[in-house]
């Protein structure tokens, strides 16, 4: 019984996925550095997410090479945080400060070009044609909830596949198809 809940939840993510989550362009804009303020203490992440610059309103910053650790002193010098930096180096100013911490770089996915262009145009026209294709989906979703409603937890199994069904038919016929055939041409390129 388990299983089938878990696959129900997983189809419903997928679908949830596929059918309303926006996406943004592949060669939209960069993206612009994250700010976050706790207190008096300043994070920003840079826009590759390679860097994290920390600044202090009060208090201090050290690194401790021997433990690999940044130590974070409060106003009076006492200790109020020991950080282990792990396979992340950081870089205190000379005011102690501020600090910047960084890590190695991140791993790219071994998608292609082509692959991601593929998917942004699938998704630009799912969204474009989820009003029309909305109503379908969701008659989909309630037939297959009334015709597994019948059976002992059919309901867990017929609900997914009547939305994917629902789904289906209701991209084939809206937009004269483009949005099936952009599906299958993601998954078709390497």
């Amino acid at each position: 019984m388990k299983t089938f809940g878990t696959w129900f939840v997983v189809l419903a993510a997928f679908l949830a996925a596929i059918l309303v989550v926006p996406v943004g362009a592949v060669d939209a804009a960069p993206a612009r550095a994250q700010v976050f303020r706790a207190g008096d203490v300043t994070a920003v992440i840079a826009p590759d997410g390679h860097e994290i610059t920390v600044n202090l309103g009060s208090g201090s910053l050290a690194t401790d090479a021997a433990s690999n650790t940044l130590t974070v002193f409060d106003g009076k010098g006492r200790v109020s945080e020991v950080v282990p930096l792990g396979a992340v180096t950081a870089d205190v100013a000379a005011d102690q400060k501020s600090a910047v911490l960084s890590g190695a770089p991140a791993v790219r996915h071994p998608v292609s070009r082509a692959k991601d262009k593929a998917y942004a145009d699938m998704m630009m026209k799912l969204n474009r044609n989820w009003p029309c294709a909305a109503p379908s989906v969701i008659a989909g979703g309630i037939i297959g909830f009334l015709v597994g409603f019948f059976l002992i937890l059919g309901w867990v199994l017929a609900t997914p596949i009547g939305l994917g069904i629902g789904a289906f038919v209701g991209y084939s016929n809206c937009g004269h198809g483009e949005t099936i055939r952009a599906i299958q041409k993601w998954i078709g390129t390497p």
